[in-house]
Parts: structure tokens; C-alpha cells; sequence
């Protein structure tokens, strides 16, 4: 809402008040304040019209749920190129940890910058990471199982 003077007779000549739902947090904060806030402020800050808020801040709502399934499914990636059946040198198990958490990252990488250009919906470029990997996870862990 917008106060002129003709509504307000406090404001003086060639003022306007203009009243929002932006809180003071929000207003003073840097360009990555949704870094550094809680997961209820973000979703209270997608809620609030006044705000505008792109596909960052769903995007990073989704990742904070999305992340510890992510770790397990990285660990379960890890493990069985290091203890699995097959006995390789540990440069080689190394390496293969090594390019595996690389792709791993890259991956999460390329869905979020899709989710944030607007290409997938913020929820897709979260979760897709994990609808890929959990899976392959799972199959690379199946030895150990055994």
C-alpha cells in the first residue's frame, strides 16, 4: 500500500509512505540472505507476494530436504569402489572415489542451474540428482549386501 499525502496529513508535501510484508531482515539483508536463513523463513518468504523470490529460494528449500538422502546415496556410491569384491590398488579405488564424487557434484550442479534458468521446475532440478543416483547407489551397493 501506498500513503500520499492526500490519505496521510502526517506525511509532508512530495512524501508517500509505502507499507509492505518485507521484513527488515529481508530489506537490509545482501543478495544471499536466503543463504544464511532458516528453512521456515524461506518457506515464509515464498509465501509472501511482496516478495518476489525466483526459483533460488524453492530451489534451495527442495536441496536442504533433498540433501541427506544425496550423502547416503554418495556414501553407498563410495563404499564398494573401496571394500567392494573386486580388489583393485588403492590408487585405483582412490581414483575411482575421486571421480565419482565429481560426477556426483557435477551432476547436482547441472540440475540446480537448470532449476535456477528457469529450464526444470526448482522441485525437478532438487530431486532429480537423487531419482538417478539413489538408484545407482543402490545397484553398486548390491554386492555388499551379499
Amino acid at each position: 500500500m501506498v500513503f500520499t499525502r492526500s490519505a496521510a496529513d502526517w506525511l509532508s508535501p512530495g512524501e508517500c509512505f509505502v507499507t509492505s510484508d518485507v521484513t527488515f531482515e529481508q530489506l537490509i539483508g545482501s543478495a544471499n540472505w536466503s543463504q544464511y536463513s532458516s528453512t521456515i523463513e524461506l518457506v515464509r518468504a515464498i509465501a509472501n507476494p511482496s516478495l518476489g523470490v525466483g526459483a533460488e529460494i524453492p530451489l534451495r528449500v527442495h536441496a536442504r530436504i533433498v540433501s541427506p538422502l544425496l550423502d547416503m546415496s554418495l556414501a553407498l556410491l563410495g563404499i564398494p569402489l573401496v571394500v567392494g569384491p573386486n580388489r583393485r590398488g588403492i590408487f585405483v579405488a582412490v581414483g575411482l572415489c575421486v571421480l565419482s564424487a565429481v560426477v556426483f557434484f557435477l551432476m547436482i550442479f547441472g540440475w540446480h542451474a537448470l532449476a535456477t534458468a528457469y529450464v526444470v521446475s526448482p522441485s525437478l532440478g532438487a530431486w532429480a540428482p537423487l531419482l538417478i543416483l539413489a538408484p545407482l547407489a543402490s545397484w553398486a551397493a548390491q554386492p555388499m549386501w551379499q
